[in-house]
């Protein structure tokens, strides 16, 4: 039975407040999106989809060995926007500086996940947190928070652990559950409990 994968950065729990505060807000503003939970919020590094679970070990010594080559770093949380365009949008998102640390993590990931098979992006990497799918039509009111909001300083966010996840998916949204964390520098790597 195949399951449904990707890589991500967990964020910091003050930066997972800040995202909660502007559901807060963006709740006030339009009922046709679907909000994520704070706790499932992450930033996507590699999408791999659905996967057989023999590959597992090989995906996780892979990030085990990219991660090893990377110190933490930290990202800048900036920004409101949308995906694909502001007249039709489908996903609200925060932004993230393009550190050149992540760059190169994300790139690194990409070139050894398309070495066990997986297809590459071809659309350039733009990172950022979902925070919402949008359903509907939104009013105005929410067109203008998010230009408003296009520079908007969220804080810093400390990048320590890589992590492969699974996706379930529900009628009220997808649920994230962690397979197999590891530490940016090269720390001992750890499987998620019960695994």
């Amino acid at each position: 039975m195949r399951i449904r994968l990707f890589i991500a950065l967990p964020i910091s729990e003050e930066i997972r407040k800040r995202c909660e505060a502007l559901g807060e807000i963006g709740r006030q503003k339009a009922s046709s999106v679907r909000w994520i939970d704070p706790e499932q919020i992450h930033l996507t590094l590699f999408f791999l989809g659905w996967t057989d679970p023999a590959l597992q070990p090989k995906i996780e010594a892979q990030i085990q060995e990219a991660a090893r080559k990377v110190a933490p770093f930290s990202v800048q949380v900036t920004g409101l926007g949308v995906f694909p365009k502001l007249s039709s949008p489908k996903v609200f998102w925060a932004g993230l500086s393009s550190e050149p640390t992540l760059l190169a993590l994300q790139q690194n990931l990409s070139t050894r996940m398309a070495a066990l098979g997986f297809s590459m992006e071809t659309r350039p990497y733009r990172p950022h947190l979902t925070l919402g799918r949008i359903k509907g039509p939104v009013p105005d009111a929410f067109t203008r928070w998010v230009v408003e909001g296009s520079g908007l300083q969220i804080g810093r966010c400390e990048m320590e652990t890589v992590t492969l996840m699974e996706s379930r998916m529900r009628p009220e949204g997808s649920i994230y559950t962690p397979l197999f964390t590891t530490a940016l520098g090269g720390a001992p790597r750890e499987r998620a409990m019960g695994l």
